[in-house]
């Protein structure tokens, strides 16, 4: 039995490029800084310890030694030491070392990454992992089933694609509400490549709960989804030279987060859900490498940068500054997990002591369900969550001076240089987008800065052109 061709698209720059992205991204990011600051201050760097991943992998075809192995997506181990690589997708296909799996393993848990603590990973090929070894979305039998049990902490997806090709209709939305439905019941952090060029892919940047990832240089697709129509990519942009290379940086910087999440007497166990974390990862991105950032009431996110650029400093105190309670006078940088009642609202109230830059995120999860037990068949059930500052005047007055109401499952807001003064935070539920949903998981996450310059990122210096590799490979059962 075959299932309906996936097309999937490798892209990623020549080898030669590596050494340079290796070298600088992990200052343009905040790494660097926040490994001195905590080192100067005797405690230990965070670097993934005891959090567990998933790689899935579009395949390469490898030919050594005049042998051709067609399904090459495993990472090396040998290149890994101290690091448990178990083939998920071995019972199914005749697995082979892939380049690509290696380059995004060294960013996610080698040993120049910034999580080499990590020590568990399972590896998927990307046909097995969204049919039969996990998600189990496609035209045969096993379909109806529930998708597998993710029991990783973060799951990284550097491929894009397709399976609308060679005369199938496709799945992609089965995939993608698949995927959600696993995110929510399972809940793991699911990060996700765009394109290269300027070609959108719907799998996988398409899914609601996932966190999408971009370019600093704008060289990716961006837009959004012809699927799920409400939702938008990317969230967040990373300084390197392919998408295959952020994703796993991105996901790096969540295996932080959630390390740090466990093992801090100042966070709770909310810490690590996957709301949260793409709440602080979006509220700790910087904007000054990017002169034309804007947003839009509707529009909350860039329309090429997103939320911005990803910062493990600014997203490690986001986190280390706690889960602050709602309705109440909260710390001026913070985060939040809560459940709110339909046509509810929450309040966060905080004092700036001096002009500052203000970020706030605030989402929230896409949930599907079914009525019947046939997976083929998840309804969407989507909240409509709107976001809004005020400052607080004199005796209690509110005066808006932002708000985000967009109909994704993410809101954002971005103030440079907001006054010193009291302010307050809202987040309220006031309808469905789909559904009849009586309450919402939500996650929120703020940050308040004096302005200090962040280092401007180029793509000059890169030597190489990028390369895209096209491979259709068909599972055989």
């Amino acid at each position: 039995m075959r299932l309906p061709s996936l097309v999937s698209t490798l892209c990623a720059g020549m080898l030669a490029t590596v050494g340079t992205a290796r070298s600088d991204y992990l200052d343009d990011i905040g790494y660097r800084a926040l490994a001195a600051e905590l080192q100067s201050a005797g405690q230990t760097v965070p670097n993934g310890m005891g959090v567990t991943v998933s790689q899935v992998e579009a395949s390469v075809g490898n030919t050594t030694n005049g042998t051709t192995t067609t399904y090459a997506y495993l990472p090396d181990s040998s290149l890994f030491p101290g690091v448990t690589i178990t083939n998920q997708s071995g019972a199914s296909y005749p697995a082979g070392v892939s380049w690509h799996a290696n380059l995004v393993g060294g960013f996610l848990y080698g040993s120049d990454s910034m999580t080499p603590g990590i020590t568990s990973v399972t590896a998927y090929l990307a046909d097995d992992w969204i049919g039969r070894g996990l998600l189990k979305a496609s035209a045969y039998s096993f379909s109806a089933q529930a998708p597998g049990t993710v029991t990783a902490d973060v799951v990284n997806n550097s491929w894009v694609g397709t399976t609308a090709g060679s005369g199938s209709a496709g799945y992609d939305g089965t995939i993608l509400s698949r995927l959600d439905y696993a995110i929510q019941r399972d809940d793991f952090v699911a990060v996700v490549g765009t394109n290269n060029g300027t070609q959108p892919q719907e799998l996988v940047a398409s899914a609601y709960n996932v966190i999408s990832v971009g370019l600093s240089n704008g060289g990716h697709a961006a837009g959004t989804s012809t699927i799920n129509t409400q939702v938008t990519f990317p969230h967040l942009v990373v300084p390197t030279d392919a998408t295959s290379y952020a994703t796993p940086i991105v996901s790096s910087a969540a295996a932080l987060l959630i390390q740090t999440a466990r093992g801090s007497s100042s966070t709770s166990a909310n810490g690590d859900r996957s709301e949260t974390i793409k709440a602080i990862l979006m509220a700790g991105a910087t904007k000054s490498q990017f002169a034309n950032w804007s947003r839009t009431d509707t529009r909350p996110l860039d329309a090429t940068y997103g939320a911005g650029q990803l910062n493990v400093l600014n997203s490690y105190h986001i986190m280390t500054a706690g889960e602050q309670t709602p309705n109440s006078v909260v710390a001026a940088t913070g985060w939040d997990f809560n459940t709110l009642a339909r046509n509810g609202a929450a309040t966060y109230t905080f004092d700036l002591a001096s002009d500052s830059d203000v970020s706030v995120a605030l989402t929230w999860n896409a949930i599907y369900t079914t009525s019947d037990g046939n997976y083929n068949s998840l309804a969407l059930n989507l909240a409509n969550l709107d976001l809004s500052l005020y400052s607080v005047g004199d005796g209690g007055a509110l005066t808006l001076v932002q708000q985000s109401i967009s109909t994704d499952n993410v809101e954002y807001l971005w103030l440079s240089g907001l006054a010193a003064g009291k302010y307050q935070i809202k987040v309220t539920y006031g309808s469905n987008l789909t559904g009849t949903l009586t309450g919402v998981d939500y996650a929120l996450a703020w940050q308040s800065l004096t302005s200090v310059p962040e280092p401007a990122w180029s793509g000059a210096g890169f030597i190489g052109m990028l390369v895209c590799a096209v491979f259709i490979r068909r599972a055989v059962s």
